[in-house]
């Protein structure tokens, strides 16, 4: 393993294949504020390039493999603990944690469509009314968040 804390093979001790808190794993139904959850904790991590493929796969023979093969693996084991458990099911068998990644995007990101327009619809039919504007400014903005997460 890599000791300097920069590298993005290093794994610090504290950093085990138990070491993930899920609060909040991938349904049929929240891909969205799962994947923003994931990826704030994979950048603190210096790990999010093993998820977008930014980090590539060295050559079998070149001597960084075996360190990111053994990173590959646990972010793998990191990232199976913030899936459903049928979800879970259905990537194991997958070899690289890019894909794994990029299947979850490919398969559950369309289905957060209806959330899309419903929140669309309650920010078009939100009216200020009678309340003032440091009541009614942050529903506003909680709103467009949220449609910046989902439509990015």
């Amino acid at each position: 393993m890599d000791h300097n804390p920069s590298s993005t093979y290093h794994i610090h001790p504290s950093e085990s294949s138990s070491s993930v808190i899920m609060t909040l794993v991938l349904t049929r139904n929240n891909y969205h504020p799962w994947s923003r959850y994931v990826k704030m904790d994979f950048i603190s991590k210096n790990k999010m390039g093993f998820l977008t493929g930014t980090i590539l796969i060295p050559a079998h023979i070149d001597p960084l493999y075996v360190v990111w093969e053994c990173c590959n693996i646990l972010i793998m084991y990191w990232l199976l603990n913030y899936l459903s458990q049928s979800i879970s099911k259905s990537v194991i068998y997958f070899d690289h944690v890019v894909d794994v990644w990029n299947g979850l995007k490919e398969s559950f990101s369309q289905g957060d469509l209806l959330h899309t327009v419903e929140l669309q619809e309650e920010v078009y039919g939100l009216k200020q009314g009678s309340h003032s504007v440091t009541k009614y400014s942050p529903n506003l903005i909680q709103f467009g968040r949220n449609l910046t997460i989902i439509i990015p």
